[in-house]
């Protein structure tokens, strides 16, 4: 938690940058269950990506790329995003990001 907090203004830019409106922490990490082996876990809510098949839709999943490898370069931490296009997800496991979210907004000092 202490690196997402110290981070949260430059993981903020690269959401919005790549087309993510309200990305979220999750996972075990939102949860103050994290060990030293746990990955940080993201969820985006709101991604820009057009109709399937289209133009917009194959250049979002490019988008959504480089949203996760931009993420991960900043990161020591092993990184996960979901939500967004090419990252699927099942919708059990969906509802449960979505359930146990903290908004970034709500992390900024």
């Amino acid at each position: 938690m202490a690196w997402v907090k110290a981070h949260v203004t430059e993981l903020t830019a690269i959401a919005e940058k790549f087309g993510a409106t309200r990305m979220c922490l999750c996972g075990s990490v939102a949860r103050g269950t994290d060990t030293d082996d746990s990955d940080i876990d993201f969820y985006v809510w709101e991604f820009e990506a057009g109709e399937p098949g289209s133009l917009e839709s194959i250049e979002a999943l490019q988008r959504a790329d480089n949203l996760v490898s931009s993420i991960r370069d900043l990161s020591l931490y092993r990184i996960d995003v979901r939500g967004i296009p090419g990252w699927p997800l099942g919708a059990p496991h969906e509802d449960n990001m979505r359930r146990e979210s903290i908004d970034l907004a709500r992390l900024v000092d």
